[in-house]
């Protein structure tokens, strides 16, 4: 963990090299395996594949009311 990381590189956005990632993280999120344990819930009927993101909240300050 980082203190203060949505200031640092991109926010909210990763880049490639971007220095909050370490390399056990890469290498998770090129491999897809930190994504087996949603899976694994899945198959368990403990969650479905399937569903909206949380909506971020810069996203939610640029809705409108119309």
């Amino acid at each position: 963990m980082v203190v203060d990381a949505l200031s640092m590189g991109l926010g909210v956005t990763v880049s490639a090299g971007d220095q909050r990632i370490t390399r056990v993280g890469g290498f998770l999120r090129d491999s897809g395996i930190d994504e087996l344990p949603q899976v694994l819930n899945g198959f368990a009927g403990g969650t479905s594949f399937v569903g909206p993101r949380p909506t971020l909240s810069y996203q939610v300050e640029r809705y409108s009311s119309a």
